[in-house]
């Protein structure tokens, strides 16, 4: 199952996900001091959205992992995508759960008016996963830091 934190319902969960979140994030050159603060802002202001995954096994919760997502909306192509901002797994997941997440996301995508998902990531087990769901992995994200900046 996956589970929409609503904005109001982020405070309950902060402290139990503010470090998975930020282990779960690449450090950026130059990035703000602010980071964190800022992602709950953003969770808080609906800006960006929290989700758990979770099974429910002879009646008792199991929590899989959780992610992060945010609708971008390139305004050259005026194309928006929902971009999973950042995401971890606490154990590995059956297909069921990867299927079951992966619906959730094209139908929330489909209803906000997104065309796609986009995902940056360093993780062989997901780049194959984006292949079984049809995903294009042909482009190579690059950063490259400039000096003094």
């Amino acid at each position: 199952m996956v589970q929409q934190i609503m904005p109001e319902q982020v405070t309950a969960f902060w402290e139990a996900a503010k470090d998975t979140i930020l282990k779960s994030i690449p450090t950026i050159h130059g990035e703000s001091e602010q980071k964190m603060n800022n992602i709950l802002a953003a969770l808080l202001s609906g800006k960006m959205i929290l989700w758990v995954t979770y099974e429910i096994d002879k009646m008792k919760k199991r929590t899989n992992g959780l992610f992060i997502t945010r609708i971008l909306e390139d305004d050259i192509t005026e194309i928006k995508s929902l971009l999973m901002y950042c995401g971890h797994t606490y154990h590995p997941v059956s297909d069921q759960v990867w299927v079951e997440g992966w619906e959730a996301m094209e139908k929330y995508s489909k209803a906000n008016g997104c065309w796609r998902m986009v995902v940056y990531t360093d993780v062989p087990a997901l780049v194959e996963r984006a292949k079984q769901f049809g995903g294009s992995t042909s482009y190579t994200f690059l950063s490259l830091p400039f000096s003094g900046g």
